[in-house]
């Protein structure tokens, strides 16, 4: 029987990595380099990411992956871009978006998320949009 290592990752090495890259990766299957040396899974994705500034991400869906999201300081709004229910979450907030779900989040500055997906891929997939949802988007003062 192969016993397999307890994974850490230290603080300030997490720390470091985000201060290079506000999104950083703790487990998965990456595909793609990053600063912080991450824990291997081929089951789930984990990571997290900081917004040093009031952003926007682009609309997209994940046709396989779920995804849940802890909001650990400052601000999002969620739209659900199929049913156009918008969510707003702040610190301790806890969202999940189910596979197939076309959404788009912005954030203020300095909203600091950590999050998972499962299965560990990378299938995000961009979605077209109106201008319903660009004028949503331009409005990052929440």
């Amino acid at each position: 029987m192969t016993v397999e290592p307890i994974g850490v990752i230290r603080s300030e090495d997490l720390e470091q990595a985000l201060s290079v890259d506000p999104r950083q990766y703790l487990m998965g299957n990456l595909q793609q380099p990053q600063v912080l040396k991450h824990l291997h899974s081929d089951d789930i994705e984990v990571g997290m990411v900081i917004y040093p500034h009031a952003a926007a991400d682009e609309p997209h869906e994940h046709p396989q992956v779920h995804e849940c999201q802890l909001v650990l300081e400052g601000r999002l709004k969620l739209l659900n871009l199929d049913t156009y229910e918008e969510v707003s979450l702040s610190k301790g907030d806890f969202y999940s978006v189910p596979s197939d779900t076309a959404h788009v989040q912005k954030a203020v500055a300095g909203t600091k998320v950590f999050f998972f997906k499962h299965p560990a891929m990378n299938d995000k997939t961009p979605v077209s949009y109106g201008a319903d949802v660009e004028t949503w988007l331009s409005d990052l003062e929440f």
